[in-house]
């Protein structure tokens, strides 16, 4: 098994990070941005539902060198407008 990943991964986690996201069958992750810092993996961005704010925050939260996922994803209730 791998070992944990240093803090001076941190683009390789956001990379990982992202293309986990893109996997989520169910969210855009054309909208979703996330930052790593001493691992916190910050999530930010919009999505449609609480459901899919969840999905992110779970399709992410195992990764290695993460300690904490931090969901600032705001729900926008399918407002495609903004």
């Amino acid at each position: 098994m791998a070992s944990t990943l240093p803090v001076s991964h941190g683009c390789d986690i956001v990379e990982q990070a992202q293309e986990r996201l893109r996997a989520v069958p169910y969210i855009s992750s054309r909208n979703l941005r996330c930052e790593h810092r001493q691992g916190l993996l910050i999530l930010q961005g919009r999505v449609e539902s609480y459901y899919q704010k969840q999905l992110a925050q779970e399709a992410v939260a195992r990764l290695e060198g993460v300690a904490q996922v931090v969901n600032e994803l705001e729900v926008t209730w399918g407002d495609s407008t903004s």
